[in-house]
């Protein structure tokens, strides 16, 4: 007979309303105006923008080369962009 290896606990992905609450915390945190988001655009860290499918979303990496992450109200999207 061979032994079972013990099961891994499963991980719940986050709630919609946690996604959301977090999502208006950091948007609440930035000051800054959105910008329309634009794949030939440069970003940085921390900045708003504005996806006309994703809506209002802050920037909160960059991902070399010419990526960025972004955290929309759905949560969190890996974007391309310029530079």
């Amino acid at each position: 007979m061979t032994e079972s290896k013990p099961r891994k606990k499963r991980v719940s992905a986050p709630k919609v309303d946690d996604n959301e609450t977090e999502w208006r915390k950091k948007l609440d945190k930035s000051d800054k105006a959105p910008k329309a988001y634009s794949m030939d655009k440069v970003y940085m860290v921390e900045d708003r923008v504005e996806h006309e499918i994703f809506g209002v979303g802050l920037v909160v990496s960059l991902v070399p080369p010419g990526k960025i992450n972004v955290f929309f109200q759905d949560g969190l999207k890996m974007m391309k962009c310029g530079g």
